[in-house]
């Protein structure tokens, strides 16, 4: 068969089919519409989940945002205790209105028990951190919030996936507004219900109720504060006067000044006992009163020192003897040196 009659009986069968297409759909109908259904339903489904799975991403990364906001506030708050910015002190409920409007336009439940959650918890702090600024009925009506908050969370929390752990959250965060209210009792019976709830085991909610409870009798008592005792006033200092209530070294300095005192007239007492040694000068000048010590010996000139020098100085008596006993014998009186 050549090529020719080959491509003669293709076109023949082509033609055939294109002249039998209108039986064939007419005989197919159902079958193709259908098949045709099935395949837009299949490719619709994965499409819209697609973008079902886009939107959740993007509402739990809004959630997250606004839960971690909250968290920022609290930080600025603690810190700025001390300088009472009221811009940053009003940060919590700007957060908690957030939260709220997060929760009312999520589609998906378990983000919307979520923030409100997270809402209740913020008007919780703003009262914690703000309690004595805040006059009373502001007070009831945040808790009111809260309640209302939690109770909602719990609404929206059945059927989620994550339910046991919401509800938990939302069941706690009841009782601590109860506490808070002063309903020790209906917050006792709150937190019990949660220990004892074998549901929420799995969850870190237990172990706070459980320190809640254990601490109930505690946060029961009622504390008085009262203004600190006014200081003392100061005494007014004199120039070189002590200051009361200072150890200072003024008190010991008498003492030491004290000892010292008798040591400059006790140290003058022994140095005239050397000085008459070295300096026979005091011995001839009472020598004019006694002129008979002209003689030669040399025994009368040192009697009279031993009666005019007083008792303490007995080491200066055989000072002047020396002097006069190398003269010779032969010497005339007139050798010896006269006083003058």
């Amino acid at each position: 068969m050549d090529t020719e009659h080959r491509h003669e009986l293709k076109t023949n069968e082509l033609a055939d089919w294109i002249v039998h297409v209108p039986r064939f759909f007419r005989e197919n109908l159902r079958w193709i519409i259908g098949g045709s259904l099935i395949l837009v339903a299949v490719l619709v489904f994965m499409f819209g989940q697609n973008i079902r799975a886009n939107s959740f991403d993007y509402q739990l990364s809004q959630t997250t945002s606004q839960i971690e906001g909250l968290q920022r506030a609290q930080f600025a708050v603690i810190q700025n205790q001390m300088q009472d910015n009221p811009v940053v002190m009003d940060s919590l409920f700007q957060s908690a209105n957030k939260l709220e409007i997060s929760a009312q336009s999520s589609k998906y439940p378990s983000l919307a028990a979520l923030a409100l959650i997270k809402r209740g918890d913020a008007l919780r702090m703003d009262l914690h951190y703000n309690g004595e600024d805040v006059e009373a009925a502001v007070v009831q009506s945040r808790l009111d919030a809260a309640r209302k908050s939690y109770n909602d969370a719990l609404a929206k929390a059945k059927g989620c996936p994550n339910e046991i752990e919401l509800t938990a959250l939302a069941q706690f965060g009841l009782a601590i507004c109860s506490e808070e209210a002063g309903q020790f009792d209906e917050a006792k019976a709150a937190y019990k219900a949660i220990v004892d709830n074998t549901d929420f085991a799995i969850t870190p909610v237990v172990r706070q109720a459980r320190h809640r409870l254990a601490i109930m009798d505690e946060q029961k008592e009622q504390f008085t504060f009262v203004d600190a005792p006014k200081p003392a006033p100061q005494p007014t200092l004199t120039p070189g006067a002590p200051v009361p209530g200072q150890p200072t070294t003024v008190t010991p300095a008498p003492a030491s000044t004290s000892v010292p005192t008798p040591q400059p007239e006790a140290k003058p007492a022994e140095q005239p006992a050397t000085a008459p040694v070295t300096t026979p000068v005091p011995a001839p000048a009472e020598q004019p009163e006694a002129k008979p010590a002209d003689q030669p010996s040399a025994t009368p000139a040192p009697a009279p020192q031993p009666q005019d020098k007083p008792a303490e100085q007995p080491a200066a008596v055989p000072a002047p003897v020396p002097a006069p006993e190398p003269v010779p014998a032969s010497a005339t009186p007139q050798d010896t040196p006269k006083p003058q």
